[in-house]
């Protein structure tokens, strides 16, 4: 079984090739389902060099026993910090194999994402990665092959946590009405459920994972993040990235 947590489609495109090689299946977080599978695989975004809220509350509630081998996927834009031993603590079980992929940046609230040449580079260049894990993953082998980025221990301990407190409020969002096409897209894709539209308009309650899938997958860029995001590249997986 393999654990995903996903907004713009990044980890999810991992899950499902990891999946494809094992002949494995894939269940997305937010979830219930713990497996007794021998071979266990999550596949979780960066966020701030930690896990996302929903990652870090499925580690902390399920339970795998001692001869379960966990492998983790983090899926950053450039490094993770020590995101691999926060889940291993989280989970209270050992990380047999990790592996840090670089793939594009999604958070548009901080600047510009990447742009499709962008992102065609950086799966390009992440591919023989993944691969390479793959094999080990098929071996049961002890891996690790983490980009952790300058002061990884700060990043995770007391940058991510700050982030956690003070940057995942979804009041910043709006949408502008004369833009919305009611298509539902945002509340569909929402993997925690935080969107309803309301007379054919999103509104946010108050739940939100900072996963970025509603803003970076208007298809008409109707949603807005404060006053920072107008204007700016917006990411959402392709098949066309590949």
């Amino acid at each position: 079984m393999i654990y995903c947590f996903s907004g713009t489609g990044n980890s999810k495109w991992v899950a499902e090739r990891i999946a494809d090689e094992l002949g494995d299946k894939v269940e997305m977080i937010p979830t219930l389902q713990v497996s007794d599978d021998k071979c266990i695989g999550i596949v979780t975004p960066t966020y701030a060099w930690g896990v996302p809220g929903p990652v870090a509350d499925f580690l902390k509630a399920a339970k795998f026993s001692k001869d379960q081998y966990v492998y983790l996927v983090a899926v950053c834009g450039a490094n993770c910090g020590i995101l691999d031993k926060q889940a291993a603590k989280l989970l209270g079980h050992p990380i047999a194999a990790a592996i840090s992929l670089a793939l594009p940046n999604n958070c548009i609230q901080l600047g510009d994402c990447d742009t499709k040449e962008d992102a065609k580079r950086m799966f390009a260049a992440a591919t023989p990665k993944l691969t390479n894990f793959i094999e080990k993953i098929k071996n049961g082998e002890k891996y690790s092959d983490v980009t952790r980025g300058f002061a990884p221990v700060v990043l995770t301990k007391v940058v991510h946590p700050m982030f956690m407190k003070f940057a995942t409020s979804d009041k910043p969002f709006s949408v502008d009405a004369g833009k919305c096409v009611s298509c539902g897209a945002c509340e569909s894709r929402c993997p925690v459920g935080n969107i309803k539209l309301v007379d054919g308009k999103p509104t946010w309650n108050g739940n939100c994972a900072q996963c970025t899938a509603c803003i970076n997958g208007c298809p008409t860029q109707a949603i807005q993040y404060g006053k920072r995001s107008a204007g700016r590249v917006r990411y959402f997986f392709s098949e066309e990235n590949l």
